[in-house]
């Protein structure tokens, strides 16, 4: 009878309401209005075809208000919450050798750092600086033109002076080389939000903070965000409730991965080539059992008896690397499906690593969820917020934020 059309289909639908209401009572069940919500528009007899879409429609609208209360708080948050690296932030002069571009960057312990003109040092910031140059663009961009089998250069310095056709060269001439993060900054003035929409849904990976005065004061990165997120994740509402698969991070995807007795120079390759920030280590059955990262780069050129083991297999590298300092190679930081976004948040934070693989139940790798991917499980772009400013997720020519 419930099936049938009309004000009888309605009536019929309302006694049967009243019915699981009565036996609720009865029974003296907890169950909660979404509990009741589901089993009702489960239950073919109870309800209509088009229950089921009225309810994933409701609850769209219901996350879709989440998100905009939660846009409102984060765009009342000053980017000046996020704390500046403890060093200062460093700027490269667009005159710098290849060698002392790199050195500044590891004796800093940073991945990459803003290029500015000298001769445009009263300019608009837009004019000052030229662009943004990374670790791995240099070394890898050495290799390519050099190889690396050369093992009679136990450092990357003196592997870089030997090669004279390289001693001339400046960071300008390798900065396009890896460009996983492009040079967007932001003026002092913009809110947390700003930094959260360019993180994750436009893809960069670190924003330069500039001053009135033209100065950059500050570099936000994504793993900074992420960390305020776990600081304040109780407050966050549910989304950090939710488990990968109700979110849809647990879906397979394309992981990039190399057995581990590649060569060491391989994986760093592949990072570069492919733009992303890891690449997972299997061993038998494919199962995944470490990974290099774009960070391993920068210990490489730190720790010079690293550099003449660029092209022994990775196994021999990671053992190696863990000797000289145990701490300064991580493990694959994995997770699984049925864990929630609050505990992937919670690891992330608390190891310092940018990304965490979900692996199935043999130990398979299926997907990476970054930090770019937890903080758009937290944020949504209001509409027309950027307006026309970014063209596929790159600057459109817009002087400022």
């Amino acid at each position: 009878q419930a099936r049938k059309s009309g004000e009888k289909d309605r009536t019929s639908r309302l006694v049967a309401f009243h019915q699981i209401l009565n036996l609720v009572n009865r029974t003296h069940c907890c169950c909660s209005l979404y509990q009741l919500q589901v089993r009702w528009t489960q239950n073919p007899f109870l309800c209509s075809p088009l229950a089921p879409a009225r309810a994933d429609a409701h609850r769209k609208k219901e996350q879709q208000r989440e998100m905009e209360s939660l846009a409102k708080v984060f765009q009342a948050i000053p980017i000046s919450a996020v704390p500046p690296p403890a060093g200062g932030v460093l700027c490269l002069s667009q005159n710098s050798s290849l060698l002392e571009g790199a050195s500044q960057l590891f004796d800093k312990k940073v991945q990459s750092a803003p290029v500015f003109d000298p001769s445009k040092m009263d300019c608009p910031w837009n004019e000052k600086y030229v662009g943004i140059v990374d670790l791995i663009g240099i070394v890898c961009g050495v290799l390519d033109a050099c190889g690396a089998s050369d093992s009679s250069h136990k450092s990357f310095a003196s592997f870089l002076s030997s090669k004279k056709h390289l001693t001339e060269k400046k960071i300008t001439d390798i900065m396009g080389t890896w460009q996983i993060s492009p040079f967007v900054p932001l003026e002092d003035k913009s809110s947390l939000l700003d930094a959260m929409l360019l993180l994750s849904k436009y893809g960069v990976h670190r924003l330069p903070v500039v001053a009135s005065g033209g100065d950059i004061v500050n570099v936000i990165t994504q793993f900074s965000v992420v960390n305020l997120i776990n600081q304040s994740k109780d407050a966050l509402g549910v989304v950090g409730k939710k488990t990968l698969k109700e979110l849809g991070l647990a879906d397979k995807t394309e992981v990039f991965t190399l057995p581990i007795h590649s060569k060491t120079v391989e994986a760093f390759k592949m990072i570069r080539d492919k733009h992303v920030g890891a690449v997972g280590l299997t061993g038998e059955h494919g199962r995944l059992i470490g990974t290099v990262s774009a960070r391993d780069i920068r210990v490489m050129v730190e720790h010079p008896e690293l550099f003449g083991l660029m092209e022994q297999d990775l196994r021999v590298f990671l053992e190696s690397a863990r000797i000289t300092q145990p701490n300064i190679m991580n493990p694959a930081i994995r997770c699984t499906g049925d864990d929630t976004l609050e505990h992937v948040v919670e690891v992330l934070a608390g190891s310092h690593v940018h990304r965490i693989f979900v692996v199935d139940d043999k130990g398979l790798p299926v997907r990476v969820v970054s930090l770019s991917d937890v903080i758009r499980q937290y944020v949504s772009e209001p509409e027309g917020y950027f307006g026309n400013y970014f063209v596929h997720g790159l600057p459109a020519g817009r002087p400022g934020l």
